[in-house]
């Protein structure tokens, strides 16, 4: 498929064409402003919006289903459109320039100008600070000869009130009593697991991956705090999704170890389906699964995320996606799993940065069942033969096959399908679970013949959780900035010394 193909579609053109104007817009206005100003954000938004549209064009355009060679093709298609966009912006902004060329004698003719009428008000400051000066000594010389000074004031070496000494040693001593006191207060009413070994020693389980709190310095709140709140809440979820819009940052690296634990794990057991729960809601499942499914795609694993909590499902919003058709129309036989699995194309117009995700490696590879239409007897469709029959389908088609669950404690999904899958991981968001609860999870789980792989520390942080501060939130590749002490600065003044008296003795 080509663009010559929409040659006579007056809807695609218009979209070019008015692609073509928002570029050159963005250009004009980088001139004067910085890509933060909010003009250059309505820009940017607008690009984004017409991209999407003319992406959705093409798929459109596209007659029969969908396949893996077509959704390629398709992609290609769409990069070499916006790489011709911008040659034609380049093209227009040359002209620009070259058309513009001819007022340079006038700008700098007006830059002359205010150039002599600066130097000229330096000129008049210098002169009056001079006649400040002088007025200011012959006004001391007048006080001479007339003030006489019999006992000069002197600045005592010390304050007579209060006693710096006393105070400061009261104020340490009380601060020490108060800071034990609330140290033994918060660790007797803490009933949650604070440590990696605390969970290894409680739960007998080995920690697949310990995942930071993903705050302010990942996600840009500046640039959405004006917005509405629905939006808002579904553009933060789709960029706590780190691994694709801060690659580099710590979370982004913690994903990315999981990942090779998991795989180390799937290659010893031999394994495909993977289901990922916890004790109890909001511990970050859906947001640990996402990245790690697209952690796995960037690898080169054919992977497939798919969405069984069927009851608040959360992943779809991640990736864009809307929620049906999708795994409860495959369990009831409404539709088949190749009619309702979302690709790549789907994901590229779900609201993100277009350009950013066709540059994205191993795109291709990810693929999203959602959690489908609202039903009442979830716990039925999961117990089915349909959904042992999905797996088995998904196993022989996907190198890994990652399902989104409800928690443990409070709904039966995650026990039902628990023994149906070939592993399970355990999520745990830090200092939010007590203890009871989550060891009476990991008792369903093992009740229910689970083959539990490990459980993942969720939400760390290094400034709270004790036993986490080895962990630096500076990107390994970044190096650190040296520091110039005094020592230093002394070594380089007799470095210097030295090369002047060898420098001497060589004359």
């Amino acid at each position: 498929m080509t663009n010559e193909d929409l040659s006579d579609n007056y809807i695609f053109l218009g979209l070019k064409r008015r692609l073509l104007e928002l570029e050159f817009e963005r250009f004009l206005l980088l001139i004067d402003y910085t890509e933060k100003h909010p003009a250059v954000i309505a820009e940017d938004k607008a690009i984004t919006q017409v991209k999407s549209k003319i992406v959705k064009v093409l798929q459109n355009s596209v007659q029969g289903p969908m396949t893996p060679q077509m959704d390629a093709d398709l992609a290609l298609a769409v990069k070499k459109l916006f790489l011709k966009n911008r040659t034609a912006v380049m093209y227009r902004i040359v002209n620009k320039i070259y058309g513009d060329s001819g007022s340079l004698s006038s700008n700098q003719e007006g830059y002359v100008e205010l150039k002599r009428n600066v130097d000229r008000l330096l000129n008049s400051y210098d002169t009056l600070v001079q006649q400040r000066d002088e007025a200011r000594l012959n006004l001391a010389k007048i006080i001479d000869d007339v003030v006489t000074v019999v006992s000069p004031a002197e600045v005592p070496s010390f304050p007579i009130k209060p006693n710096a000494i006393v105070n400061y040693m009261v104020s340490c001593v009380v601060g020490l009593f108060l800071g034990l006191m609330a140290g033994f207060i918060q660790e007797s009413l803490d009933s949650s697991v604070g440590t990696i070994n605390d969970v290894e020693h409680e739960l007998n389980l080995s920690v697949l991956g310990i995942i930071p709190h993903i705050g302010g310095q990942y996600i840009p709140i500046q640039s959405i705090k004006d917005m509405a709140e629905p939006d808002k809440k579904i553009l933060m979820q789709r960029l706590r999704l780190v691994t694709f819009t801060n690659p580099k940052s710590w979370p982004a690296e913690s994903y990315k170890m999981l990942r090779s634990n998991l795989t180390q794990q799937m290659k010893m057991q031999n394994i495909k389906t993977i289901l990922f729960t916890s004790s109890d809601m909001q511990e970050g499942k859906s947001t640990t699964i996402s990245n790690i499914a697209v952690s796995m795609a960037q690898l080169g694993k054919k992977t497939i995320v798919v969405g069984a909590n069927m009851r608040r499902p959360t992943d779809y919003k991640i990736f864009g996606l809307s929620r049906a058709p999708g795994l409860s129309d495959i369990l009831m036989g409404n539709k088949t799993w190749t009619e309702v699995m979302n690709r790549s194309v789907d994901i590229l117009i779900g609201g993100f940065n277009v350009d950013d995700l066709l540059q994205m490696p191993g795109i291709d590879n990810l693929h999203v069942i959602t959690a489908g239409s609202p039903v009442d007897n979830v716990s039925e469709l999961l117990n089915s033969r349909a959904f042992d029959q999905l797996m088995n389908e998904l196993k022989a088609n996907f190198d890994v096959v990652m399902i989104d669950c409800s928690p443990v404690m409070a709904v039966p999904d995650a026990v039902t399908m628990s023994d149906r899958v070939d592993g399970v991981v355990l999520i745990y968001k830090v200092g939010q679970t007590p203890k009871s609860v989550l060891k009476m999870a990991k008792a369903h789980l093992l009740q229910a013949r689970a083959n539990l792989l490990g459980v993942v520390l969720n939400n760390v942080k290094t400034e709270t959780q004790v036993g986490y501060a080895a962990f630096s939130y500076r990107y390994y590749g970044d190096k650190p900035e040296k520091k110039e002490g005094l020592i230093y600065k002394w070594k380089s003044l007799i470095k210097m010394a030295n090369r002047k008296d060898n420098k001497s003795s060589d004359v």
